[in-house]
């Protein structure tokens, strides 16, 4: 992840290790940090601000189900349960991808579990 000016997105992706997980009821936390500037995350959304399952503030809000995975949508830019306009820290996107697990020739297995892509809009 680079810089970016205000106003552009910015997109992180990564991996877990956790296969059966259904974000629609255990919701999710994601904390992205900027390693030179570890003690200022650039979203938090953790504890109390963590992204919960069923509806969020809006109708086009929350998570769906997609084909391979899931996806949670921001467009009002809040998150319940308060719904206070900010809350969402600039989230508008976080899909959760099943990938399969691969047999390697040397007999390791590699893979498997969940890729995950966040895109935050930058103030």
């Amino acid at each position: 992840m680079t810089s970016a000016r205000a106003g552009s997105t910015i997109s992180v992706e990564g991996a877990l290790r956790r296969r059966h997980y259904d974000p629609r009821r255990a919701g999710a936390e994601i904390r992205i940090v900027d390693r030179s500037h570890p003690e200022t995350p650039i979203l938090d959304l953790t504890s109390a601000a963590a992204l919960r399952g069923g509806p969020g503030c809006g109708s086009h809000d929350g998570w769906r189900r997609v084909r391979n995975g899931f996806v949670y949508r921001n467009e009002t830019g809040a998150l319940p349960p308060g719904c206070i306009p900010g809350s969402a820290g600039g989230l508008t996107r976080m899909r959760l991808k099943h990938s399969t697990a691969v047999r390697l020739s040397s007999g390791r297995i590699r893979g498997g579990g969940l890729g995950y892509e966040v895109d935050l809009a930058t103030a």
